[in-house]
């Protein structure tokens, strides 16, 4: 099974990288060279990313502006690649023909409430997200435009609080 998986120089998309590569033929993309992007381009750039994913199965999108990048970087800028650039490669793997798509999100989506009254709180599905940072309201955004196209696309949907993947 060829999987293509955006965001290998990250922590997660290196970690997915190297589990997977042991079992299954992966292509990894990143805008910082590293030993696990076997490309390295802009995941912005349709064209790009459109010959990337011949003959790919699965994607794995973990390719994103992080919270450390909150202030040094535009809001424009997270919207682009944390939202559209996200919408944008599920719509070009759903005209490729492919039928999964995992998209990592992240629990800091829920903000302040995960921190009811200052304290801990347990976060699940029935927390309604409270986002503190353009990060966390990009990945929400992203979320529910990967859920518009899956419904679109007759795709299925699980979610988990650490993650969300859509197959």
């Amino acid at each position: 099974m060829k999987i293509l998986i955006t965001g290998t120089a990250g922590r997660v998309g290196r970690a997915i990288y190297i589990k997977l590569m042991k079992t299954h033929q992966v292509v990894g993309v990143d805008q910082i060279p590293c030993s696990t992007a076997d490309y390295v381009g802009d995941i912005r750039d349709s064209n790009f990313m459109t010959k990337l994913l011949k003959d790919v199965e699965v994607i794995i999108h973990t390719a994103a502006l992080h919270a450390p990048h909150v202030g040094t970087v535009s809001d424009d800028e997270f919207e682009e690649i944390n939202t559209h650039a996200t919408e944008q490669l599920a719509l070009l793997g759903i005209k490729q023909g492919i039928k999964h798509f995992v998209f990592t999100s992240s629990t800091a989506v829920y903000g302040f409430a995960s921190t009811p009254d200052g304290a801990a709180g347990w976060v699940n599905e029935s927390i309604v997200p409270q986002p503190k940072t353009i990060y966390h309201k990009t990945k929400i955004k992203a979320e529910q435009a990967l859920e518009k196209n899956i419904k679109s696309f007759q795709f299925t949907c699980d979610d988990s609080p650490n993650i969300t993947v859509f197959s």
